[in-house]
């Protein structure tokens, strides 16, 4: 290589390079606000009775089966919100858990499915 193809190579680079203690004077990225949006709980569904008296039911935590609770049965057209279900019985009946709470306080009354028809 001569003298002058190296020379211009190396000043190349020394015009590429950037200059010792030069400051970037490109624009920092802006600071960003991390927010954490919590989840949201499971929508709720409502559920139609559909029989002329529906009952309500009390299953124990302990318990493998629902119980008839003593509240008045549920009458035809009435709505409640379900929180969960159908949980099953060991013989297939299908449960629904509905928002109203039972009167000791501890869990919430349940409905049969032959009964209602949640949305």
């Amino acid at each position: 290589m001569d003298n002058t193809r190296i020379t211009l190579i190396v000043l190349a680079a020394t015009l590429a390079a950037p200059a010792a203690g030069a400051a970037d004077t490109s624009p920092a990225p802006a600071a960003t606000t991390l927010v954490r949006v919590k989840p949201s709980q499971k929508p709720l569904r409502s559920a139609v009775n559909l029989c002329g008296h529906a009952l309500f039911y009390i299953w124990p935590a302990e318990g493998g089966i629902p119980n008839p609770a003593d509240l008045p049965p549920a009458h035809t057209g009435e709505r409640f919100e379900i929180q969960a279900g159908p949980r099953h019985t060991f013989d297939g009946r299908g449960y629904y858990k509905t928002t109203i709470p039972t009167d000791s306080g501890h869990g919430f009354y349940w409905v049969s499915d032959r009964c209602f028809d949640p949305d």
